[in-house]
């Protein structure tokens, strides 16, 4: 990155001089006489006072609005030490929602940077988080700093770029789950919705065939379990194991939930097209993800549990996705990985 300087003196009445600088960036991408990004600064002083003895009130902090080229606008937080000739900013992305430390004369071309690859990790949907006040010391607002982006002259993506899928709506399978009865439901309640969900991820319009099949596990035969396998081509890619959702506060019913899961996946993987076979344990709206590549084991790992050492084989951890929270994006990245394996075939 090359940056050009330009720097000049104002003389002023009294004992206050303004320093006036005028900053231009390129980078190896940007095209001869074009600018990627620029901005003009300036800070009062105190002439009667060294530079090593300028007080607190001298210091300049600024805040600042950078808008991109799709139209997105992000507020930026600037502050210039005078005393220490140093720049620091800090900015909330709106793409992932993480605060970030930027350079101090390239803040703008920096957060570009970093919301491209918020987009090629598909994180694009996630609201933009508040900044939160900077918990470094506070300094006087004694000036004004203006950044301008250039956006029509940032580097161009390339055409074979990977896009993101558009995102699915799932309001209405929320609203199905939303009617369930909140005091002690069971297991027939959580049927419907979980159909619902799996056919918005994979269609009925496509070659992808839900089955549900009912009845209890193969580990205890007092414990119910609903079970739907996706099939493509007459073949198990995907399967999921409902349970009911008083099961989840016991560690012997999730034991016995996670090795049902693991009976079913032993079972089936023989029959699966796909290098990853992939299941998901859901007892209520808690969900665990299962998967078995052709060449490994089931991960996670198995568990001994030891009722004598206090072992627990299936952990409330394991199950720390929620499906009306976090857990629907989850679900969403396993059915498309299970999808786009299936294209090959």
């Amino acid at each position: 990155m090359q940056i050009n300087s330009n720097r000049r003196w104002i003389s002023r009445p009294r004992r206050w001089r303004v320093i006036g600088t005028h900053l231009s960036i390129r980078t190896a991408n940007t095209k001869p006489g074009h600018t990627l990004l620029s901005f003009t600064q300036s800070h009062k002083l105190d002439l009667s006072l060294p530079m090593s003895k300028q007080k607190p009130r001298e210091h300049i902090k600024h805040d600042t609005n950078i808008t991109f080229k799709d139209g997105a606008t992000i507020r930026t937080r600037h502050a210039y030490d005078a005393t220490r000739n140093m720049r620091w900013h800090v900015a909330a992305c709106d793409m992932c929602g993480r605060e970030i430390a930027l350079p101090g004369t390239a803040d703008a071309y920096s957060m570009h940077s970093h919301r491209e690859a918020c987009k090629k990790r598909k994180l694009s949907n996630i609201p933009a988080m508040v900044s939160r006040p900077s918990a470094g010391p506070s300094l006087g607002h004694v000036g004004r700093h203006n950044i301008e982006e250039v956006v029509g002259r940032l580097p161009k993506k390339s055409k074979n770029q990977n896009v993101a899928e558009p995102q699915t709506d799932f309001s209405r399978v929320f609203g199905a789950f939303r009617k369930i009865p909140p005091f002690k439901p069971s297991i027939d309640d959580f049927q419907g919705p979980y159909n619902k969900l799996l056919y918005t991820l994979f269609p009925a319009d496509t070659d992808f065939i839900i089955v549900p099949k009912s009845g209890s596990s193969s580990c205890s035969t007092e414990t119910p379990v609903f079970t739907f396998i996706v099939l493509f081509g007459n073949r198990p890619v995907f399967f999921l194991d409902v349970g009911s959702p008083d099961d989840f506060k016991y560690p012997s019913k999730r034991q016995v939930a996670d090795r049902d899961v693991r009976a079913r996946i032993w079972d089936l993987d023989s029959e699966c097209p796909i290098p990853v076979f992939r299941a998901v344990c859901a007892i209520g709206t808690k969900l665990c993800f299962y998967q078995k590549h052709r060449l490994t084991g089931v991960y996670p790992p198995f568990i001994e549990s030891n009722v004598g050492l206090w072992i627990d084989g299936a952990p409330e951890e394991r199950w720390e996705y929620d499906l009306l929270e976090t857990g629907t994006r989850r679900f969403q990245e396993v059915a498309t990985m299970t999808r786009k394996a299936c294209e090959t075939l």
